[in-house]
């Protein structure tokens, strides 16, 4: 089948007024990936088989999306990728909409690796656990009744239990040294996007700063 792509700018993914008629297999679906693959065309190829209601739409890689369906995800997305710049995004959605985003974004990257995969309960129970290894690695008669518990629920002996409980801390004490050290400078830079001026360096400084931690 022959389908008419209505094409879009790579900057701006706004549409341009101009077509592509492809040829396809009659089975393939009509979303835009799908159509240029069939049609052994690279992305991005960006266009559509439906035509936009204004020029004002945006492509979002599957078709054609008005400003009132837009939601903070996509704009940012295309922000940060560069394929808008900061005064289509904040047209496109509002500042302060993005500063949240933004934010959240960073706010994420300033939480522990560790505290992502365990949950805070047991990490609460850490001191304990390193303090009752270290103590059983002194005198292997000291009252531990943590490092018996976990021994006895995972069938392991108590050193082996201690041991690894001390590699892990230190393992753990390292990394929280190295995030010391990035959330220092995350913190900064989140600053001075802070006090950059105008909505749109505040925006390109938490795109830099986002794309930085990738």
């Amino acid at each position: 089948m022959k389908v008419t792509l209505y094409l879009a700018s790579p900057i701006t993914r706004r549409p341009t007024g101009e077509t592509l008629e492809v040829e396809v297999p009659d089975s393939t679906p009509k979303i835009a990936s799908e159509l240029w693959k069939s049609a052994g065309l690279e992305q991005p190829t960006l266009g559509c088989p439906w035509k936009p209601a204004s020029d004002s739409d945006l492509f979002n890689g599957h078709g054609w999306v008005t400003k009132e369906l837009l939601d903070p995800n996509t704009v940012g997305t295309l922000l940060k990728r560069g394929e808008l710049s900061p005064e289509e995004a904040i047209a496109a959605l509002d500042f302060d909409s993005l500063l949240e985003l933004f934010e959240g974004e960073v706010r994420e990257a300033l939480v522990p690796p560790t505290s992502k995969v365990y949950p805070v309960p047991e990490q609460q129970t850490w001191p304990q656990q390193k303090s009752e290894a270290q103590a059983y690695i002194n005198d292997t008669s000291a009252t531990t009744p943590m490092l018996d518990a976990i021994a006895a629920a995972e069938g392991r002996t108590r050193e082996d239990v201690a041991l690894s409980i001390l590699n892990k801390s230190e393992a753990y004490e390292q990394e929280q040294i190295a995030f010391v050290a990035k959330s220092n400078k995350i913190r900064i830079k989140q600053k001075a996007a802070q006090s950059a001026g105008d909505q749109s360096a505040i925006l390109m400084g938490y795109v830099e700063l986002i794309n930085s931690l990738n």
